[in-house]
C-alpha cells in the first residue's frame, strides 16, 4: 500500500510541477492566449504522463542495484516516457529542432521536480525537528 501511495505522491507532484512549469512558460513567452499548452486534451496527457512517472519511481525499490544504476535507469525511463507521450500521443513533430526543445524541457522539468522534492523533504525534516 505504501508503494502505491508513493507512486501517487510522485505522480501528483510531477503533474503539479508540469502545470506550473507550462503556466510559467505561457505567461513569459506568449502574449496572446492562443496557445495550446493547457487545453483539456493536453492536461489529460500530462496527467497520464505523470502517472507513468510516478510508477517509474518503483525502480528505486530494486535493492540489488547500486544507487547510481537505479537513478540512471529512472532518468532514461522518464526520458523514454517523455518521448512516447510528447511525440507519440501529440504527433506534433514538424522539424528535428523539436526533439532538442523537448529534451531541454525534459531536463528543465526533471531538475525543477527534483528541487521541489528536495525542498519538501527538507521542509518535512525542519517541521519534525
Amino acid at each position: 500500500m505504501k508503494k502505491i501511495k508513493d507512486c501517487f505522491f510522485y505522480a501528483t507532484l510531477t503533474f503539479t510541477c508540469l502545470i506550473l512549469f507550462f503556466n510559467i512558460i505561457r505567461s513569459v513567452v506568449f502574449t496572446n492566449t492562443d496557445n495550446n499548452f493547457l487545453h483539456y486534451e493536453n492536461t489529460v496527457i500530462y496527467f497520464l504522463y505523470s502517472l507513468c512517472v510516478g510508477a517509474s519511481f518503483l525502480v528505486f525499490e530494486l535493492k540489488k542495484l547500486p544507487s547510481a544504476a537505479t537513478r540512471t535507469i529512472h532518468i532514461l525511463l522518464n526520458y523514454a516516457l517523455m518521448v512516447v507521450f510528447v511525440f507519440g500521443f501529440t504527433g506534433k513533430i514538424k522539424e528535428a529542432g523539436m526533439i532538442f526543445a523537448a529534451t531541454f524541457i525534459f531536463i528543465a522539468v526533471y531538475v525543477f521536480c527534483s528541487l521541489v522534492t528536495k525542498g519538501l523533504k527538507k521542509l518535512d525534516k525542519f517541521v519534525k525537528d
